[in-house]
């Protein structure tokens, strides 16, 4: 089984409804939106249902063959991007989400909160999750396995501010995550001249921020 598929599956017994009308509340439906890191379009599909105008990128070609492969079972179009978020984007957006803890994907954060606020149109914001820092207390040590209906091992180890995902099924994949105390997030962004709110948001575990110009 590939990454691709093995994510996928382990994402299924998500509920984002949460999220999504968390999403709603924060989000202009007559704006242009930009799902960053869109992977398997969790987000992106949905709000399209619900009438939103979205766009979306991600590094994994594989992650957005699923995405564009839901949008046409339900009959459904967006435009969909393979792109890294650490290089400029050659569109402007009016919003800009990255959910799901894309941010925690990246071990400095300037270059990538750069090339997207260089993305916003007047007026614009960033919308984006990150989990809280003491959430690495929470999981060092965590283990999880299941033999059926598909195989998997999954362990995690913190050093430091380094979380590392260890996911064994037919292969082994190594993930890594880079989780921060909140003011690093905010004083990365004022440093770039934004400003930032907190938010609350559906899901304890993490902190929701926005940024705008």
């Amino acid at each position: 089984m590939s990454f691709h598929q093995l994510y996928e599956y382990l994402v299924s017994d998500i509920d984002y409804e949460p999220i999504i009308s968390f999403l709603e509340l924060h989000l202009d439906k007559k704006r242009l939106t930009l799902d960053a890191g869109c992977g398997t379009g969790v987000c992106l599909v949905p709000l399209i249902q619900k009438g939103f105008l979205v766009e979306g990128i991600d590094l994994d070609s594989n992650m957005l063959a699923i995405t564009n492969e839901k949008l046409q079972q339900a009959n459904l179009y967006a435009p969909l991007y393979e792109h890294d978020l650490k290089k400029p984007l050659n569109h402007t957006y009016d919003q800009i989400i990255l959910m799901n803890d894309v941010i925690n994907y990246f071990k400095g954060v300037k270059t990538i909160f750069k090339q997207l606020k260089q993305a916003l149109t007047p007026n614009g914001f960033i919308l984006f999750d990150c989990y809280k820092y003491e959430y690495l207390d929470v999981m060092d040590g965590y283990i999880e396995q299941e033999n059926e209906p598909v195989y998997y091992e999954w362990q995690v180890s913190v050093k430091n501010e380094s979380m590392t995902h260890t996911i064994k099924s037919d292969e082994t994949y190594i993930i890594r995550q880079i989780i921060k105390p909140l003011q690093y997030y905010i004083d990365t962004l004022n440093s770039l001249g934004m400003t930032t709110e907190v938010l609350h948001g559906p899901d304890d575990r993490k902190h929701y921020i926005k940024t705008s110009l």
